[in-house]
C-alpha cells in the first residue's frame, strides 16, 4: 500500500429547476413531500459538458456505473457518478469524488470548468451548519433562491477551494 490519499465527496446538480413535483409519504415519518423533479441539462450543455470531459481527458462511460473519471499520473483521479451522456436520460447531477495527494487549482479548474458547462450548483451531500449550494458565476434566479436560500456565488479556485476544505472536508484513503 501506497502513502495516504485525501478524497472530497460531493455533488453537482443542474440549475435548470423544474416546475413539476412529485408527491410522496415519508414512509418512516408518515408526513407528505413534495419531490421537485427537475428539467436537466440541455442539449447545448449536455455538448458543452462533453466537450469539457474531452478537452481534460475525463473518459466513461465506465463499467458497472461508475460513472466518468479522469486519471491522473500520481494515482489520483476525479469521478463524475451519474447518468449516460447519451442523451437517452436527462442529466439531473453528478456525485463527484476527488481523490488526490494534494488538491491542486488543475483538479479545483476541472470542477469550475464542468460546473459552467453544464450550469451546475455545487451542492453539500449533507446539510450543514455552512454554505450548502455554490452558483458559479452568475447569481440566483427567482426559483433557485427559493430552492437554495442560502447559496453563494464563487468566481475562483481560492473560493471552492475554501468551501471544499471548511464544508465538505476530506477523508484519508490509502493508495492501493
Amino acid at each position: 500500500m501506497g502513502p495516504t490519499l485525501l478524497e472530497y465527496d460531493f455533488g453537482i446538480t443542474s440549475r435548470n429547476l423544474g416546475e413539476r413535483v412529485q408527491k410522496r409519504v415519508n414512509p418512516f415519518t408518515g408526513e407528505s413531500l413534495e419531490i421537485p423533479i427537475d428539467d436537466g441539462l440541455t442539449e447545448t450543455e449536455l455538448e458543452s459538458l462533453i466537450t469539457v470531459f474531452v478537452n481534460n481527458r475525463v473518459e466513461g462511460p465506465e463499467p458497472d456505473c461508475e460513472g466518468y473519471a479522469r486519471y491522473d499520473d500520481d494515482g489520483g483521479d476525479i469521478r463524475f457518478r451519474g447518468g449516460e451522456l447519451d442523451g437517452s436520460n436527462p442529466i439531473i447531477g453528478f456525485m463527484v469524488e476527488i481523490v488526490v495527494r494534494t488538491l491542486e487549482d488543475d483538479h479545483l479548474n476541472l470542477i469550475l470548468d464542468v460546473c459552467r458547462a453544464g450550469n451546475f450548483a455545487l451542492e453539500s451531500p449533507v446539510a450543514g451548519d455552512g454554505v450548502d449550494f455554490l452558483l458559479v458565476d452568475r447569481g440566483p434566479s427567482e426559483r433557485e433562491r427559493k430552492r437554495w436560500p442560502e447559496c453563494r456565488v464563487i468566481t475562483k479556485t481560492d473560493e471552492l477551494r475554501l468551501w471544499l476544505d471548511e464544508q465538505i472536508g476530506f477523508r484519508e484513503v490509502l493508495d492501493m
